[in-house]
């Protein structure tokens, strides 16, 4: 008895580390395989509000991205053949090993504010690229409301329909995204989605699902923070990939639910939105 119990063992370490040795992740019902990889690294860039320069806060807001900066940048990825891909595309180029167009990007936008629709909805459509809107869908009105400057709204059911041709919706919570105690210091690791129980953490994201146009391929953590718990709850209701905010490239090799991004603030150069699209970017050494 105690035979077939130390072969039992050593038959069950021997199969894990296989696992592990081939860079093979339990994923939901099935397996994410991290062998076989392309090479192919993917930009994705993360943006929250864009503005026209008037209207952006002073002293300055570092997410706001000021709507000239965002035109240059477009203009720069249109001129220069880039391809902005869906999160399917992402979904088939991590887990079936699909080689997407060469210079691929994923343009993503948190929060889901009004000026997003407002303002760079327009640009995108003229370029003819596709976002990911990541929506606090708590924060979600049934109607349009005008824009007015100086003050914080969000996008609306009737908003998202319009401009579906351009964005696709994902989760950012229904309403977790908050510092834990009302805290507002810039310190991810006071995000309240993940000191939440996980009955909390699964009821939120569940009902964050419930808005219609909403999709379940991916979710962005709020301020990029996570914890184990999260990614298990993500697992269980079959996300397909998960954004931080780590400044890295996706691969093939990458934990499909910790996917890097690369922020886009107030003080971004040209420059530097090269460095990151292009591909060439490198992190400091610690």
């Amino acid at each position: 008895m105690k035979l077939k119990s130390v072969c039992s063992i050593f038959l069950l370490v021997v199969l894990l580390s296989a696992i592990v040795s081939t860079g093979i992740y339990l994923h939901g019902n099935g397996f994410f395989s991290a062998g076989n990889a392309s090479g192919q690294k993917l930009p994705v860039i993360l943006y929250h509000s864009v503005l026209p320069e008037e209207y952006c806060s002073k002293p300055a807001y570092r997410y706001e991205t000021p709507l000239e900066d965002f035109r240059a940048q477009m203009q720069y990825l249109y001129d220069n053949g880039y391809t902005s891909i869906d999160s399917k595309q992402l979904v088939s180029f991590l887990y079936e090993k699909k080689d997407l167009p060469p210079k691929s990007i994923l343009i993503t936008f948190d929060d889901g504010f009004l000026n997003n629709l407002e303002f760079a909805y327009p640009i995108l459509k003229e370029f003819g690229f596709h976002a990911v809107e990541y929506v606090i869908t708590s924060y979600v009105g049934e109607q349009e409301e005008l824009f007015q400057p100086g003050t914080k709204q969000f996008i609306s059911r009737e908003g998202m329909a319009r401009c579906a041709d351009v964005f696709e919706y994902q989760s950012h919570t229904y309403n977790l995204h908050r510092k834990v105690d009302g805290k507002k210091k810039n310190d991810p690791q006071q995000s309240l989605l993940t000191k939440e129980t996980r009955e909390t953490v699964l009821q939120d994201i569940r009902k964050s699902l419930e808005l219609p146009l909403m999709r379940t391929e991916s979710f962005a953590y709020p301020y990029g923070a996570y914890s184990q718990t999260v990614v298990s709850v993500l697992r269980e209701l079959d996300f397909q990939y998960a954004l931080t905010i780590k400044k890295q490239y996706v691969t093939q090799n990458t934990n499909p639910l910790l996917l890097g991004r690369f922020m886009l603030v107030q003080e971004t150069t040209m420059d530097e939105f090269v460095e990151f699209v292009s591909g060439d970017y490198v992190a400091p050494k610690q």
